[in-house]
């Protein structure tokens, strides 16, 4: 069957509800164009599949006003499909040349929506300079993790007020984190933290390593104030320690007795630690010495090792002190006493001498 070679737009008639070229159904030639015809928008070109003796599947539906639903039979969008779709090329989205595999137009504004059709919602956006992801409220979260959303481990949680969560899922500061971190080093620079002052204008401290083996405090324009060495645990402060001693802040206030013959059970030593890491000489204290006269000296760690607390022997050595003067003070007023007898006898022989002088000259 053949047609005459001339565009009309009423080339076959299936149906019509009217005698006129538009309100039909059927098929024409236009100007390099060959026509599907349906009588109105509310009709629709469909396509169909046989599945059985009896009836047929619907595959593709064009309605008349341009939607195109595929596995749909009342698509509401220029394009809905239902069920998957496979692209071997680039797709454009309000792009006409797109250059990836999915590209956006070039504009600013709201890109994706993940969950919400209108206003806030949970998708990425851009501004200028500036890729947002963002939740739809300050309630709302975004997390980091891995598995599907029904099986999902978390990692990382960006709160809606700001705050993150490393590691935790309900952080209650700006950087809140469930484990060890690192600070690492880069070219020139050590690792550490700078902390700002309360104007946000300067930054006054730093906390870090000061070299490979040392960890300290630095104040700006001050220098290292306070270090202590990775290796040998020995520290540095260029400056002078205070410890709180108030006695409003005390209670059960004892005075410290017999503190000489106490110490008098403690030795000093010269030695050398076991860790080679730190060779130098040594003066100090064996901690089972001192805590079998003061235990509150002494205390151990998670390692069952005892440490001295060395500053607490000050008041113990005031004491002794103080003691020791006393005796010496005794010891003086003997002496004194001792030295007034002495005297009191040279006296005494003087006098007898005299008189033993006197009657042998008597006598002659």
């Amino acid at each position: 069957m053949q047609f005459q070679n001339t565009a009309a737009n009423r080339k076959i008639v299936l149906y019509e509800d009217y005698n006129n070229n538009h309100e039909f159904y059927g098929f024409g030639i236009g100007n390099s164009t060959m026509n599907y015809q349906v009588s109105s928008p509310f009709a629709s070109h469909v396509f169909y599949a046989g599945t059985d003796a009896n009836s047929s599947g619907e595959l593709l539906r064009i309605q008349g006003n341009g939607n195109v639903g595929i596995g749909i039979t009342t698509p509401s969008n220029r394009l809905s499909v239902s069920g998957n779709a496979n692209f071997t090329g680039n797709v454009g989205i309000g792009e006409a040349a797109p250059g990836f595999l999915l590209n956006f137009n070039s504009t600013v504004g709201d890109k994706i929506s993940l969950f919400g059709s209108s206003g806030p919602h949970y998708g990425f956006g851009i501004q200028a300079g500036l890729m947002q992801i963002h939740s739809a409220g300050i309630g709302d979260d975004i997390a980091l993790g891995y598995g599907s959303s029904s099986s999902f481990t978390e990692r990382m949680r960006i709160k809606g007020n700001g705050n993150i969560g490393v590691g935790v899922s309900d952080p209650s500061f700006v950087l809140d984190v469930g484990g060890r971190m690192r600070i690492r080093a880069t070219t020139g620079f050590t690792a550490g933290l700078w902390l700002n002052n309360e104007a946000n204008n300067g930054s006054p401290a730093f906390i870090g390593m000061q070299a490979d083996s040392l960890i300290g405090f630095f104040g700006a324009g001050f220098g290292w104030l306070f270090n202590i060495n990775t290796t040998t645990g020995n520290a540095n402060l260029a400056g002078t320690l205070f410890q709180n001693s108030d006695a409003t802040l005390k209670t059960n206030i004892e005075s410290i007795d017999n503190a000489l013959p106490q110490l008098m059970q403690l030795n000093g030593y010269r030695y050398n630690w076991k860790d080679s890491a730190n060779p130098d000489k040594q003066i100090g204290l064996l901690a089972q010495e001192v805590q079998k006269v003061y235990p509150e000296l002494v205390k151990e760690n998670s390692e069952g090792k005892l440490g001295v607390n060395y500053a607490g022997m000050v008041p113990v050595l005031l004491q002794a002190i103080k003691e020791q003067q006393r005796q010496i003070e005794h010891q003086q007023e003997q002496m004194q006493k001792l030295s007034k007898l002495n005297e009191q006898q040279h006296l005494q022989m003087e006098s007898l001498k005299n008189s033993l002088q006197q009657l042998i000259k008597h006598k002659e």
